[in-house]
């Protein structure tokens, strides 16, 4: 389990704080600190508070903490002693983790997502995986360490801010996007589903099938309505 380096406070953030357009202006991008304490609660976690839940193991265990989950870091967080916000580890082990409601299972992409839909004839599953990216004024930031520009990026992708590559004296005006991202599961086998292609990938099989599906109906591939229905289709057809 690792230790994170932001505080619960973080999380109670009012709505006056909140950025107009999603724009943060005048960052200090050599600091954490600055960067989490500027962002609203829905680009840090996924809930408000973290909640009861339960951790089920691979191996029969389970175990009870208070979680949320991280879209900044793609990381499931939990409270351990003294409240001390922690980071789980060892996710290929879990079988899933019940917040509440919601189910989330561990991808081979080494990030949770919360399941759907789940057809246990045919292992099916369809997950959504939330994430916030930071972006430059004019643009997204590029992979950690391919120049000064990165700053924001590090975080995202739960590394330290590294001094060799981030301007010391940069604040710029940033700006930040909550995505909602679909992944078809079977089996071992994970689309991203951005595109009827995906689909197609996913269910090789039903190609006429989703074909005449989207002849009929109009599916925005962005919305979680439309991929839910389609997948229920793809699943009956599939038993």
């Amino acid at each position: 389990m690792k230790k994170i380096s932001l505080i619960f406070a973080a999380l109670i953030v009012s709505a006056a704080a909140m950025a107009q357009d999603n724009v943060l202006k005048e960052v200090n991008t050599t600091s954490v600190d600055d960067l989490i304490s500027r962002l609203p609660g829905n680009a840090l976690y996924a809930y408000n508070d973290f909640m009861i839940g339960i951790a089920y193991f691979k191996d029969g265990r389970c175990s009870k903490a208070d979680f949320n989950y991280s879209v900044l870091y793609e990381e499931m967080h939990y409270k351990g002693a003294d409240n001390e916000i922690l980071a789980v580890s060892n996710g290929e082990a879990i079988g899933m983790i019940k917040i509440g409601d919601d189910t989330y299972v561990h991808t081979e992409r080494k990030a949770f997502a919360k399941m759907l839909l789940y057809c246990e004839t045919n292992e099916v599953m369809l997950c959504q995986q939330r994430r916030t990216h930071i972006l430059k004024e004019d643009a997204r930031f590029g992979a950690y360490g391919t120049s000064t520009e990165t700053v924001a990026a590090s975080l995202v992708q739960r590394t330290e801010f590294n001094p060799n590559v981030i301007d010391l004296n940069a604040y710029r005006d940033l700006k930040y996007d909550v995505e909602d991202h679909y992944l078809v599961i079977i089996k071992d086998k994970v689309v991203t589903i951005r595109s009827k292609k995906a689909f197609e990938k996913a269910f090789p099989k039903l190609k006429n099938q989703i074909k005449e599906y989207l002849a009929e109906n109009r599916v925005n591939f962005n919305k979680a309505d439309d991929i839910i229905r389609l997948t229920r289709v793809c699943m009956s057809l599939s038993e």
